[in-house]
């Protein structure tokens, strides 16, 4: 399988000046420098977006303006409770996006299972933002600005629709979920689809933008499931699933 090339991630680095008139021990501690994101279970010569997603519709293209009346018209039909739940969704942006179908999934209390999702979901991030810029999609919000968007969405961004990066976060996480437990695949799934929509009702994405996401979540998947490195945090988290009593 042929996957997203490697990513050269820009980082603001945050510095803090002292001068000579602030005592050493008592000026404010430097910011942490967050470390460039680097791929853990997948080499980054293997996360190309060009030859595994095709590219979203043209501009101004039959395909574009019917993906933007989808929008509007789910945005017009959604109720406040459906446009609440997409809000919640975008501040919802891990595994955890799943606790409220699986009761007592808490990774709290699952640390085998978390560092699995961690390495995952960052991952993930490498390839979506690397596809984002690839592809520079304008998201709807953008294209039309009399759609109402259910959280801040500010203009004047580097365009970054294309995919949908909670929706591949939400598919790759599932899939992993869907194999750690298996018996509750169909629930598992089914999550994985509202949260996609949740783009879609919140005005933010279209829908070729999810459906982007899946396919890209599933060759993440697939070829995260290679990796000796994540068989081995797959194991430990298996066992510890089963032990909480969440699978078998």
């Amino acid at each position: 399988m042929r996957l997203i090339h490697a990513l050269t991630v820009s980082i603001l680095l945050s510095t803090s000046v002292l001068t000579g008139a602030v005592d050493a021990e008592t000026a404010a501690p430097a910011p942490a420098v967050k470390a460039p994101l680097k791929p853990i279970f997948i080499s980054p010569d293997r996360l190309d977006p060009a030859p595994l997603l095709p590219p979203p519709p043209k501009v101004d293209s039959a395909e574009s303006h019917a993906d933007l009346e989808i929008v509007r018209a789910v945005v017009k039909a959604s109720s406040p409770a459906r446009i609440k739940q997409a809000a919640e969704d975008d501040e919802n942006e891990s595994v955890n996006l799943y606790s409220n179908v699986l009761p007592g999934f808490d990774l709290s209390k699952l640390p085998a299972t978390a560092l699995l999702f961690k390495h995952v979901e960052n991952d993930q991030n490498y390839a979506t933002k690397k596809a984002k810029t690839f592809f520079a999609r304008k998201r709807p919000f953008e294209v039309d600005q009399s759609i109402p968007t259910c959280v801040p969405s500010p203009l004047g961004k580097a365009p970054t629709s294309y995919p949908s990066g909670h929706s591949t976060l939400g598919f790759t996480d599932g899939i992993i979920l869907a194999h750690l437990m298996p018996a509750k695949a169909d629930i598992i799934f089914a999550r994985a689809q509202d949260y996609a929509h949740s783009r879609v009702v919140c005005g933010v994405h279209f829908v070729s933008d999810t459906v982007a996401s899946q396919a890209l979540a599933t060759g993440l998947a697939v070829e995260m499931m290679g990796s000796p490195q994540f068989q081995q945090e797959f194991a430990a988290a298996k066992a510890e699933l089963v032990a909480a009593g969440l699978t078998q």
